[in-house]
């Protein structure tokens, strides 16, 4: 589990180099970057046989980097392909000189900086020497990256160079997020995993007609999960029949809901009232036992009739896929009156209560006028979300501990638990990596 953290930092200290280009010797300086009092940029020099805090670098290539992935480090979420990575990764900004392997994974609320060490090579004296993955709220993120980049442009011009591609980029992307309609686009591009106006990024307009009848913020995590496909997956979700979906009668579910809203919080734009600084399992785990404590369920693991019975469904909808069921996502579907329709895409009973779980946590958590609620495998704020409520519904971590009794359960333990909880080996082992009982090697096992 990542540690959170509220301050973020890059600091540079000007430095003379030989550099030909007289603006790299105006910008060559030694960076640093902090999260708080620790230093994400600690390295060895072999050759100069000391530890320190800074990499000798050009502060002009890491701000031009950073401007000009600025759309895409505030707003899309972790993927693992190699674009992806030139617009996340730090080592990325080239130039020739030895950037950290550091990684700045965002989900549209918080980012987690990921700093890994480094080897070096015959050839790099340099060795980064810090493992660590630190949380902080995106604001903290942006302030950073927006103060590094005033600072680094102000620098310039002190020493005679105020007009910059730099300066000209950081400009025109002020610009955009002080225009509400350029922002937005912005947003989705980025979502998407596209950069400013690339051409791929027409098939947006065919999203956003359908905004409407599925909410913002149904259109942003479609993007994140499925870019370029995304008008197609969209297209399916709206084509199952109502004879598909199970409409969930849950009376005295506004409560929860008024909860869910209570939180001192404000609104980001993927639809769902999140707490500042906080990470989603968090506000995901207080409504889950809000829930469980509304409905009465008793400690422990929570029987197929226990959770069909509050929801106000037929077991055999719970259990038994339909099989006119044109999508393989789980989604919910909510009508002018609020009422909540599902189709639940998952086919084994463990992972059908679980995606019944999370449209749950997606209806108490989502603003009013979202109208298509999805369940996706994105690595959205959103999606995390779902996904720690769900399992704490099925399976408190306390009751899963006190169940296991043991800080370091083996393979049939684990089997032993999910057995009992009904839910699958997965997210017992994902729970126990989450909370620090086992190590991370054991979800690739």
């Amino acid at each position: 589990m990542e540690r959170q953290m509220s301050a973020f930092e890059i600091r540079f200290a000007p430095r003379e180099n030989a550099a030909q280009d007289p603006i790299e010797r105006a910008a060559g300086a030694d960076p640093s970057i902090f999260v708080g009092d620790l230093c994400l940029t600690e390295l060895e020099d072999r050759l100069a046989q000391t530890v320190r805090p800074t990499v000798r670098a050009s502060a002009y290539r890491l701000a031009y980097w950073l401007a000009e992935n600025w759309w895409r480090l505030r707003w899309e979420p972790e993927r693992d392909d190699l674009d992806w990575r030139m617009s996340h990764c730090l080592a990325a900004a080239g130039g020739g000189d030895v950037w950290s392997a550091l990684t700045l994974v965002g989900d549209g609320e918080n980012v987690i900086l990921r700093m890994r060490p480094s080897t070096a090579t015959a050839i790099e004296n340099i060795r980064y020497l810090l493992r660590d993955d630190v949380q902080i709220p995106v604001e903290a993120f942006v302030a950073g990256i927006d103060g590094f980049l005033d600072a680094v442009i102000d620098r310039l011009g002190t020493t005679g160079h105020p007009q910059t591609d730099l300066q000209a980029l950081w400009s025109e992307v002020q610009a955009e997020r002080r225009s509400p309609d350029a922002a937005r686009w912005r947003k989705l591009e980025a979502i998407a995993g596209l950069d400013p106006d690339a051409e791929e990024g027409a098939f947006l307009d065919l999203l956003l007609a359908q905004q409407a009848r599925t909410g913002l913020a149904a259109v942003e995590e479609l993007l994140a999960a499925f870019k370029q496909a995304a008008p197609m997956a969209l297209a399916n979700l709206l084509d199952v029949p109502h004879r598909s979906r199970t409409t969930l009668g849950m009376p005295d579910i506004e409560p929860l809901r008024r909860r869910a809203r209570a939180e001192p919080a404000k609104r980001l734009s993927r639809g769902a009232v999140y707490g500042g600084g906080e990470a989603p399992w968090q506000r995901a785990y207080r409504l889950a036992d809000a829930a469980r404590a509304h409905w009465g369920f008793e400690p422990g693991a929570l029987s197929n009739a226990r959770l069909v019975g509050a929801l106000g469904m037929r077991e055999a909808d719970l259990t038994t896929p339909a099989p006119t069921s044109m999508t393989q996502l789980s989604v919910g579907y909510r009508d002018d009156a609020g009422v909540l329709t599902v189709t639940l895409g998952a086919r084994p009973p463990t992972s059908r209560r679980f995606a019944l779980a999370r449209l749950v946590g997606d209806h108490l958590a989502t603003a009013d006028d979202e109208r298509l609620l999805p369940a996706t495998t994105a690595k959205t704020s959103r999606q995390k979300f779902q996904r720690a409520f769900a399992q704490q519904l099925l399976c408190p971590v306390e009751d899963l501990i006190a169940f296991l009794d043991t800080s370091n359960p083996n393979d049939d333990q684990i089997e032993d638990a999910a057995g009992a909880f009904d839910v699958s080996p997965l997210l017992i082992k994902t729970t126990l990596v989450n909370h620090g009982f086992i190590d991370r090697q054991a979800l690739s096992e």
